[in-house]
């Protein structure tokens, strides 16, 4: 099995995903269209963060067909936490935990403030990040997905958020989402890329209801096929 890298935590982007996998056969997920068109101009902004408190959703992610661990997420008021483990078949090639807490600015619809700690094996390191290191509309994992859920509808604008995550800035370019049926859910599908050296192909389906609820996200690059599958709320 290839070894998780930090990109990994993509995968807590929580967090989108409703059942199953295909199997352990890997097909690298085609880039979209949007990755090879000329980017987005505008940032996504003005979006009440949904993100309801209350909620809780937990993931199976599964890297290349092989389950791999779980993610839960659970929000608050004020704050959005995450947990990532790898299960014991992972784990035997590699540990790996992330633990990330946002702090809300919900009149702002962004992150207030982030506490994020990646484990890799015997390797920790704790990044703590506010909005000023990423500017007015910068987004933890967490706020990014209540930005997207808030925001996906069929006639949305494509636009960009900017993220902060493990330490780095990255950009996100999301493109309007399509109406699609996901295993008999009638849902929205949003099409993206991570800016990256090797660009991040993303596909995030959202149930399409009021409450947006995120039921699959994946992730490729030709290197590795990350799903996120919702296991229950």
């Amino acid at each position: 099995m290839p070894r998780p890298s930090r990109v990994l935590f993509f995968a807590i982007f929580i967090v989108g995903a409703v059942a199953a996998c295909t199997g352990p056969s890997f097909r690298p997920t085609p880039l979209p269209v949007l990755a090879v068109a000329a980017p987005p101009a505008r940032p996504i902004t003005g979006q009440t963060l949904l993100l309801v408190p209350g909620e809780h959703f937990a993931y199976e992610v599964h890297l290349h067909g092989i389950t791999i661990g779980r993610v839960d997420l659970e929000v608050t008021d004020g704050q959005v936490i995450s947990k990532f483990k790898t299960e014991a078949v992972a784990a035997a090639f590699e540990t790996v935990q992330d633990d990330l807490v946002t702090t809300l600015d919900r009149v702002g619809g962004r992150a207030a403030a982030s506490t994020e700690t990646l484990v890799i094996g015997d390797d920790a390191k704790t990044f703590n990040g506010d909005a000023s290191v990423a500017g007015n509309h910068g987004q933890t994992v967490h706020t990014a997905l209540g930005v997207l859920r808030a925001w996906a509808r069929p006639d949305a604008a494509p636009g960009y958020l900017v993220l902060l995550a493990a330490g780095k800035m990255w950009r996100l370019d999301v493109a309007r989402p399509t109406v699609e049926d996901l295993q008999g859910t009638h849902a929205l599908r949003i099409d993206g890329r991570v800016r990256a050296e090797k660009p991040i192909a993303l596909v995030m389906w959202l149930a399409a209801s009021d409450d947006r609820t995120p039921l699959r996200i994946e992730l490729s690059n030709g290197e590795f096929h990350v799903v996120a599958d919702l296991v229950r709320e």
